[in-house]
């Protein structure tokens, strides 16, 4: 690794842990809702990027984050921007307002930032090649955020008894690789003699919609590549999807131009850099942790982490190297030459 620092310099601090040839960069604002993503240069070689996606929050059962991960073959120097999400404002919505649950915000690797380093900037957003979804928030005792995805995040489920509340017919989809999550609309919430009619609010790509900000929002959906529904007044938010460059099933954009898919669905960033040997799981499965490199469990239940290992270092030699496909798993086999 050529470099490594935060992009605000002045907020946050280094929280990167270091072993051997493996760097684990988490959330270095604490709780803050400002925060700043890493810079990273990284030389020509072969590394793996892992990415995990924070946990929601809430009273009731937050939906989990989830994790991708897959290897790139540099052949020049590159940049990437590491954004770590949390369960704060940073890497997940830009406004204000009442809110008594957040839902989980996405990690991702991005090649561009703009002047002012702004994570919601939409040139930036569009320049994400790895992405690992949030879950969604669980206001009320009862109700479940969806788990991230995964190519599709989990539904929320909404269930209010717990507070006196009859909420029916409630629900919330969780996104995919081309739309946000949805929710139904208009919602009926029935406390004793007294109705209340409340609204929902659809994923987008890349964040939290903005909203009203006296509007009180109950369960929060998971932000990702597109970010899950959110429901107003209480309920359990839906899961935000992952993404990764050359993964199958994955639906990149077509141009830094706009969020239009490619027609063909190809899972290629438009910048032409892809990862290989790529796993992604959903916030409900069993998964790596990056509390230490063997631990697994079911979903991350933790704020987000970006983990890079490098593979290959930089000793003055020429790599070749040779794919070899067996039951579509690649395996690399790298020769390296001296050029001296």
């Amino acid at each position: 690794m050529l470099s490594l620092n935060l992009s605000k310099p002045n907020i946050g601090n280094l929280n990167i842990s270091i072993s051997k040839n493996q760097y684990t960069f988490e959330y270095p604002c604490q709780t803050s809702d400002i925060c700043t993503p890493y810079t990273i240069v990284l030389d020509r070689g072969i590394y793996k990027f892992e990415t995990w996606g924070s946990s929601g929050s809430g009273n009731g059962i937050a939906g989990l984050g989830g994790y991708t991960s897959g290897i790139i073959h540099l052949s020049n120097v590159q940049t990437f921007y590491l954004f770590v999400g949390s369960r704060t404002n940073f890497n997940y919505k830009t406004n204000k307002g009442e809110y008594y649950s957040y839902g989980g915000a996405s990690s991702d690797v991005r090649l561009y930032v703009n002047e002012n380093i702004d994570w919601f900037n939409d040139l930036s957003l569009r320049s994400r090649i790895m992405v690992s979804g949030g879950g969604g928030s669980a206001e009320w005792p009862g109700s479940i955020g969806g788990n991230s995805g995964g190519l599709t995040g989990s539904d929320g489920f909404s269930d209010c008894r717990y507070n006196g509340v009859i909420c029916p017919e409630i629900w919330a989809k969780g996104a995919n690789q081309t739309n946000g999550g949805t929710a139904s609309r208009p919602n009926k919430f029935n406390e004793g003699n007294q109705q209340r009619d409340k609204s929902s609010f659809d994923g987008i790509f890349g964040r939290i919609p903005i909203y009203n900000d006296k509007i009180n929002i109950g369960g929060m959906g998971g932000n990702g590549y597109y970010s899950g529904a959110t429901l107003e007044y209480a309920g359990g938010g839906s899961g935000g999807s992952s993404f990764i460059s050359g993964h199958k099933g994955c639906i990149a954009l077509n141009s830094s131009l706009n969020e239009f898919p490619n027609p063909y669905n190809s899972s290629i960033h438009y910048s032409g850099l892809y990862f290989t040997q790529t796993q992604m799981i959903s916030g409900n499965e069993t998964m790596p942790l990056y509390s230490s490199s063997n631990s697994k469990g079911i979903g991350n239940k933790n704020e987000g982490c970006i983990r890079i290992t490098i593979l290959t270092k930089d000793c003055s030699c020429i790599c070749n190297s040779y794919l070899h496909m067996n039951s579509f798993i690649y395996n690399f086999i790298f020769i390296c030459i001296d050029s001296e």
